[in-house]
């Protein structure tokens, strides 16, 4: 299984959260209510353990939020750091248990959803992922100022496409044109006829996005997305 370039961007959504505030009912301790200096040293840890991830050290990672759980287990951003240290370690089974605590406090976090979605999309289970994705268009309600959005729309569309979904997938085709104000256009006609089997089509889609966007930071992610998909191998469109 290849995942590099998928920890790369799992990863960036993961630590998106700076700081810390979440409860748990079966704890009675929150952020909230620990001890001024207490709070210093647990967002210290964190920023520790976020610092191990940028320096390619997931165990030394997971060994600072242990040392943060005996403060305070239940929290997303704790959580959500130590599903990115098991991600980079390719312990998918764990990072999918550990975000799915985060879920449990925070059920309509779209960041939370998206890379649940993503643990299960890089493992082609294509359901179970699309699941996460129409959760996260759902609960964003059509909020395309939210990069997840068309992101996620079209990882719902290649999750359908393998399924066999024609039909369902064929309303994605249908429901965005030029004008649309995201790649999602030129990707989902570039996936339309990857999944014919004509890359050289598919390819010329490719670079109409690229010759409109002009920036590779915006686009890497839905280069990555057909990347993950198997469409094309680890080194690149």
């Amino acid at each position: 299984m290849k995942l590099k370039r998928f920890s790369r961007h799992i990863s960036s959504v993961i630590l998106l959260p700076l700081l810390i505030n979440s409860s748990y009912s079966a704890e009675p301790l929150t952020f909230d209510s620990l001890e001024p200096e207490t709070k210093l040293e647990y967002i210290q840890l964190i920023k520790e353990a976020k610092l191990c991830l940028r320096n390619k050290q997931p165990s030394e990672a997971i060994n600072i939020i242990n040392e943060a759980e005996k403060i305070l287990k239940q929290n997303t951003t704790l959580l959500g750091v130590k599903s990115a240290a098991y991600t980079e370690l390719k312990d998918l089974a764990k990072a999918i248990a550990t975000q799915q605590k985060a879920l449990e406090l925070e059920p309509e976090n779209v960041n939370i959803l998206f890379n649940l979605g993503e643990l299960h999309y890089v493992q082609h289970q294509w359901a179970l992922a699309n699941s996460y994705f129409t959760k996260i268009i759902s609960t964003l309600e059509g909020d395309s100022t939210n990069p997840l959005y068309y992101l996620s729309e079209l990882k719902v569309y290649i999750s359908m496409k393998k399924q066999g979904l024609a039909e369902e997938a064929k309303v994605i085709e249908e429901k965005y044109d030029f004008t649309t104000d995201s790649p999602i256009y030129y990707f989902v006609n570039a996936v339309k006829f990857l999944e014919n089997g004509e890359s050289k089509k598919a390819h010329t889609w490719i670079d109409r996005a690229y010759r409109v966007y002009k920036n590779n930071v915006i686009l890497n992610p839905w280069q990555d997305t057909l990347i993950e998909a198997g469409y094309f191998s680890e080194e690149g469109i």
